[in-house]
């Protein structure tokens, strides 16, 4: 699929020829981590290091601060959901629309001992554009509706939590009736306030992703959602070079008391061990059982029994000191500053208004005459988006599909 750096929800990899399963119980190959004690299981806790040392340098900006919030750590309760970390195997479009491959999936999730597993609940025509690249392959990876019930209650009688990415409110919708445990918001849809807004005033626990975002993005979105039960660090891209992992992002919301995770989409685990020894509370990988299978994003997904290495890394304990400092140096840590790393596109993934129909002069530029939706490629002037202008009215025609830009709009309709 062309591009990759513009899936529906985040996504994480795994290398396409496999781990090699000796190797990674302590990673001696893959990282200088492993030359400190910090990967055998006799690390202690008193070794551990004071949350405040972990933001970086000391002049890095304090997010809590600047927007003024108080976020809470996640409460205990919810079965799976009070692991620390939370570990969840993305199963996303992997199934290839196929809801038997996806029970397997689930089956195998289960086996390795996730915490959860995850799926994207959309219906394609709702949030890209039909010009897209991509549309055609995200469509034949579709789950209908009562597929993905079925999934949800499949993996909660096996113990795991079950999440959904949705994408709009009637996604939301089947989150509730299907008993999902929480739902995502796409890093495509952080500045999409509507979806945001209603996400936070269910009855789910909320997962936010950040790629291709700034930080001025992400503050916004705190003061929708005060307490997320996990913003997760992200990078857009699949796969994601180690210093796009910028941990250091990270690491600054943990030690501003945001309940922080990663999507992690690197090749290697190494930046997923880092971040739970870092405090994450939650680590997302995409998993799949045969990265040969076409389709989603198999080729670059964590096998079962890499998500098992993770798990018993969870056992390692916080970092010391020293191991910090080792960390640092690390090409996954990057700096504090989030911004959208080389190669993210947030115009790509952020969504645009397009024309319903076709539109005559005067019209009102607001639902149900345009769409948000995710355009073909990125708009060369200043598009409407979510957020903009509401209830102006178009200076000229536009035909069905066009991208409406704010250079369209005219006076606001009278109320």
């Amino acid at each position: 699929m062309s591009p990759k750096n513009i899936r529906p929800a985040a996504g994480d990899g795994a290398p396409a020829g496999g781990h090699d399963l000796s190797d990674a119980q302590n990673l001696s190959k893959r990282s200088r981590l492993s030359d400190a004690p910090n990967l055998s299981r006799q690390s202690r806790p008193s070794d551990a290091t004071n949350p405040s040392e972990l933001s970086g340098p000391s002049n890095a900006p304090n997010l809590s601060e600047r927007s003024g919030l108080a976020c809470r750590r996640p409460s205990a309760k919810g079965g799976r959901l009070s692991e620390r970390p939370v570990l969840v195997a993305e199963i996303g479009g992997n199934h290839g629309g196929d809801p038997c491959l996806a029970e397997a999936m689930i089956e195998a999730a289960a086996s390795a001992g996730v915490s959860a597993v995850k799926f994207q609940a959309y219906q394609v025509e709702t949030f890209l554009h039909p010009d897209c690249p991509y549309y055609e392959e995200l469509a034949n990876e579709e789950l209908s509706f009562e597929d993905i019930s079925r999934l949800v209650t499949l993996a909660r009688k096996m113990g795991l939590a079950a999440g959904l990415t949705v994408f709009d409110m009637d996604g939301l919708a089947l989150a509730e009736s299907s008993g999902a445990d929480f739902v995502k918001i796409s890093s495509g849809d952080l500045t999409y306030e509507r979806l945001l807004l209603a996400a936070a005033k269910s009855s789910k626990r909320l997962i936010i992703s950040t790629g291709a975002s700034f930080e001025e993005e992400v503050e916004a979105a705190l003061r929708l959602v005060a307490s997320p039960f996990a913003m997760l660090q992200c990078a857009s891209l699949y796969p994601a070079p180690p210093q796009s992992a910028n941990l250091a992002v990270m690491a600054k919301w943990l030690a501003a008391k945001l309940p922080a995770g990663l999507s992690d989409h690197c090749l290697g685990l190494e930046a997923s061990v880092a971040a739970m020894r870092l405090g994450a509370v939650m680590i997302e990988r995409h998993m799949t059982i045969d990265r040969s299978l076409p389709g989603g994003d198999n080729s670059i997904s964590s096998l079962p029994e890499d998500f098992a290495l993770l798990r018993e890394a969870a056992e390692l304990g916080p970092f010391s000191p020293s191991e910090l400092e080792m960390a640092r140096s690390e090409p996954f840590w990057g700096n504090p500053r989030k911004e959208p790393q080389p190669g993210e596109e947030p115009d790509r993934i952020r969504r645009v208004a397009v024309a319903a129909r076709d539109l005559s002069p005067g019209e009102t530029a607001a639902p149900p005459n345009i769409a948000y939706l995710r355009p073909p490629s990125p708009p060369p002037l200043k598009p409407l988006r979510p957020n903009g202008r509401q209830n102006a009215l178009l200076r000229d025609r536009a035909r069905k599909w066009s991208v409406i830009l704010e250079n369209d709009l005219g006076q606001v309709e009278a109320i």
